[in-house]
Formats: structure tokens, C-alpha cells, sequence
């Protein structure tokens, strides 16, 4: 029987799916958590997480009644630390406890081709989300993931890196491989002019990686980041346009496989002339 989720939770829509998503204040906070605190944060009811029904045990008739919450003995388990996933509701909070960027599940899946874009705020570019990734999956999985992101670093003196996106390689093991599309937010300095004035404002200058703490954007704050996004959207398209992108993939027979193959060709193109940029300034320099 296909996984229902209207009949088990009636409660659960889409909104309440991303709050969820984002119950970073939690007891119970995967490896993040801080034992000590565990039972004074659920006694203070700072616990911002959800407890939704099993999908393993939706067999059970109980869980079904829209009117059947859990009970008490939940809120003791979360005092005391006794969360895990054999019971009939699970705990869920932000999925950055266990790694930020939502690809551990996908390579337990051992997906051929994976797209993420890391929106954690990292202002000094240095790719902490991925290499938690990195490590999760080789310790956990025996997964490689090879990725160069050199190119994306951020260079001290403009502040900005020579790139938006980069593909890397998933060695799943036993000669099976896969894909990463890496995307990264960051400015590069061929941004429009308004993302250029938005940054150059002093109360801007993390844009844009300004702390996720700031819940209350403006409009021309959140113009600022849609326009970024698109702009680092459209290089990933051979015509350069996002918003045709459906249009151009389909005139050109074009499949996932093939876009793919474009982009890693791509990228090796950028990487090559960040590197021959880079071994001509260390040339000047030296001489």
C-alpha cells in the first residue's frame, strides 16, 4: 500500500513541512546535540521539532485516526534523549542535525546524478556543509566523493571567487559512480548592478552569506538573492537562459545524461582557465 501521508497526519501540509525542516532549537539535535541540555531545553519547551507517525508501522490502524496523537510518554522519551526510529512516531527536526545540505539520503540511495545548492551562510567560503558531507558519507557508506572547489574559494583581497557551481565525482564503490552538481551561492563580479549596489553596502558586506539569523528580509534584500540565483541558474544552460532551459533541453533531444556531460566538460573549461590564471600570478609575483 502506497505511503499516505493525508491519512496518518491530516496536519501535515506543505508549510508545515518546511517549518519542520527548519527546527533548528531542538533536544534532541542528531550530532549536533549537546547531552547536558537535552532535558532542560524539552522542560523550557524550546522544541521546535515534530512528531509524525512511522512510515514503517503505518500498517497500524491507530496511527490512521486523524484523532490519535501521541502521548505523554513521547514528551518523556525527548526529556531523556530516548529518541530513535522503532517506535510508532519519530522525531523530525532540521535536517542540517545530521548534515546541511540534504545528500546523505540520496547517496544511501546511490542516485547516478544529484543537484544541491548550498544555501548555508559561509561567508568566508569554506565549504564546511560539503565537508561534513564528504566525511558522513565515507565513514558511514565507505562513498567518495572527489570535488574540486578551489575555484570557488574566496579570494581575500576582492572578496569574491572565480565560481558559482562545479561537478564532482561519487565513487558508490564496485566500479559504480555517479554525479554531484555542486552549487554554490557566491559573487563573482559579472552580477547585474543591482546585486553589485546591494553588496556593496556596508550593512550588506556577507551578502551573500548574511547569517540565518536574519528572518525579516526587505524587498530589495530579497530581490538581491532571487537575482543571484537566477543569474548562477543561467550558466548552468548551454543558451544561458534558466527560463528556457525546458524549451532548449527538449528542441536538442537533450536528457539528464547529456546535461550532465555538458556540464562536466564545462566546468573543466572554468577550472583550466582558473588554473592558468593562477600559475600566471604566481609567475608576476615570483619574478
Amino acid at each position: 500500500e502506497d505511503f499516505d501521508k493525508n491519512k496518518i497526519d491530516p496536519f501535515i501540509d506543505l508549510g508545515s513541512a518546511m517549518s519542520i525542516s527548519a527546527a533548528a532549537a531542538s533536544p534532541n539535535a542528531g550530532t549536533t546535540t549537546i547531552k547536558p541540555l537535552v532535558f532542560i531545553m524539552a522542560m523550557l519547551n524550546i522544541r521546535l521539532g515534530y512528531w509524525f507517525p512511522n512510515p514503517k508501522h503505518v500498517e497500524k490502524k491507530h496511527l490512521g485516526n486523524k484523532f490519535k496523537k501521541p502521548s505523554s510518554i513521547y514528551l518523556i522519551r525527548e526529556m531523556l534523549g530516548w529518541v530513535h526510529e522503532r517506535k510508532d512516531y519519530v522525531n523530525l527536526s532540521d535536517g542540517g542535525h545530521i548534515e546541511n545540505l540534504g545528500v546523505y539520503e540520496l547517496l544511501r540511495r546511490r542516485c547516478k546524478y544529484i543537484v544541491v545548492g548550498d544555501g548555508e551562510a559561509d561567508p568566508d567560503l569554506k565549504f564546511e556543509g560539503l565537508a561534513i558531507l564528504m566525511r558522513l558519507a565515507r565513514i558511514d557508506m565507505g562513498i567518495d566523493i572527489n570535488i574540486n572547489v578551489e575555484h570557488m574559494e574566496k579570494n581575500e583581497e576582492t572578496g569574491m571567487s572565480q565560481g558559482h557551481w562545479t561537478v564532482g565525482t561519487i565513487r558508490y564503490g564496485n566500479g559504480e559512480e555517479g554525479k554531484l552538481l555542486y552549487i554554490k551561492l557566491s559573487v563573482t563580479g559579472n552580477e547585474n548592478r543591482y546585486i553589485k549596489e546591494y553588496r556593496a553596502r556596508k550593512s550588506s558586506s556577507d551578502f551573500p552569506h548574511q547569517s540565518t539569523a536574519d528572518q525579516f528580509f526587505d524587498e530589495t534584500q530579497f530581490e538581491a538573492y532571487r537575482a543571484l540565483g537566477h543569474h548562477v541558474a543561467d550558466e548552468l544552460f548551454p543558451d544561458g537562459n534558466v527560463d528556457d532551459s525546458e524549451e532548449f533541453l527538449y528542441d536538442h533531444n537533450w536528457d539528464v545524461h547529456k546535461w550532465f556531460d555538458y556540464l562536466s566538460k564545462k566546468d573543466q573549461e572554468n577550472k583550466g582557465k582558473f588554473q592558468r590564471e593562477r600559475n600566471w600570478f604566481e609567475k608576476r609575483t615570483n619574478s
